[in-house]
């Protein structure tokens, strides 16, 4: 059975290939397309794993949502996605509980690959 995981992102043609490739892998995937709508699903269910982007439209960015869980659901893997690629966003995500980071533009291979290291680490727990 697949792992149940949150996507928060809001460019809606990277929600359609992010959700794709997930569900390929036969994991069920829940999509929000803001911080805030991401911090809604976070308290009212339970995911095995969230991936977001770190720009979100609203006052709650991607960094925020890694704390939020972080401080919620110790247990469950973050990966942030961006754009805005650094090695100090990188570092600031890790520090922040993030599990990875991985930048745009990503290739499906190396996507993939994060979930599922991400996966096998909750198994762990």
């Amino acid at each position: 059975m697949g792992a149940s995981i949150l996507l928060v992102e809001d460019e809606p043609g990277i929600q359609l290939a992010i959700r794709g490739l997930l569900r390929r892998e036969g994991h069920a995937a829940e999509v929000a397309s803001t911080g805030s709508e991401a911090v809604e699903l976070i308290t009212d269910g339970s995911f095995d794993l969230v991936l977001t982007d770190l720009s979100l439209p609203d006052d709650v960015s991607g960094l925020d949502l890694v704390r939020h869980v972080h401080a919620q659901s110790p247990g469950t893997p973050v990966i942030l996605i961006t754009a805005y690629g650094s090695e100090h966003i990188a570092k600031e995500a890790v520090s922040a509980g993030a599990f990875d980071y991985v930048p745009k533009p990503f290739n499906n291979d190396e996507l993939r690959a994060a979930v599922r290291r991400a996966l096998a680490s909750g198994d762990q727990l």
